[in-house]
């Protein structure tokens, strides 16, 4: 519905704004007070997507930081971990899937918050299993595969959402228009975890919140719109303007 909509999109707001205050304020008591607050609207708001990606953009953080003299170490793990996670997703979804219907009714809190909207009839489609509305969705894609529809056609042709933002970027341009977005991400990675531009912006608070909001999109976006490929979606553009700025100096040479 409309208010879902507009649900998803505050909480997107809000993850943004945690986000940045945890990143800029300078005393850090008042750093995780902000971010609590944040975390806490956006948990009132029930928008989960949200709240996970949130938590994972922060350890997206973490680790990058604490993993500066390990890279190889870590981008091995990352890849099995990718592989693994691709192969068990699946079953991880049945079994979630099963766990969701057993759970619904129940009294704990945690399942509540997570199953209080949903029925037996919509956890599969609507929920845990977004393999139907994939599927549908690449349906169309593979019919215009090189180009896409247009910008902002998914919902008016499909009458629904992809409910995947990787999906959306080739239903929009084609796989043409992902590997240009796919281009640009791969090439800020690379600038951002580039051991001469870490001497001049690695310890930044604006390189910590241009690192969050990226790993806020990438994990958002498996399963929600979240601002990957767009221009118009303001934590996209947000990012992109950090980017451009955050590199305008020269790196140190060794």
């Amino acid at each position: 519905t409309e208010s879902e909509v507009n649900r998803n999109a505050l909480s997107v707001r809000t993850a943004v704004a945690g986000m940045t205050l945890y990143a800029l304020l300078p005393w850090p008591p008042l750093r995780i007070i902000a971010l609590l607050g944040c975390m806490s609207f956006i948990v009132l708001m029930g928008c989960r997507t949200s709240m996970v990606a949130m938590f994972g953009a922060i350890a997206f953080l973490f680790v990058e930081r604490r993993s500066r003299k390990n890279r190889v170490t870590v981008l091995i793990i990352t890849v099995v971990a990718t592989i693994l996670a691709l192969v068990f997703l699946p079953v991880i979804l049945i079994g979630l899937q099963e766990f969701a219907l057993n759970s619904l009714g129940s009294n704990n809190v945690i399942t509540n918050y997570f199953l209080h909207d949903k029925s037996s009839s919509n956890v599969r489609f609507d929920y845990l299993d977004r393999f139907e509305v994939w599927d549908y969705s690449w349906g169309f894609v593979r019919e215009r595969p090189w180009f896409g529809y247009g910008l902002g056609t998914e919902h008016e042709i499909m009458g629904v959402r992809s409910h995947c933002a990787y999906l959306s970027v080739m239903f929009d341009g084609g796989v043409l228009n992902l590997a240009v977005w796919s281009f640009f991400y791969l090439q800020c990675l690379y600038k951002l975890f580039d051991r001469k531009w870490l001497k001049t912006v690695g310890e930044t608070k604006l390189y910590f919140l241009t690192l969050m909001l990226l790993g806020y999109m990438l994990l958002a976006g498996i399963v929600e719109s979240s601002g990957f490929g767009s221009i118009a979606t303001p934590i996209n553009l947000i990012f992109i303007f950090l980017v451009i700025w955050l590199f305008q100096p020269k790196p140190e040479s060794d």
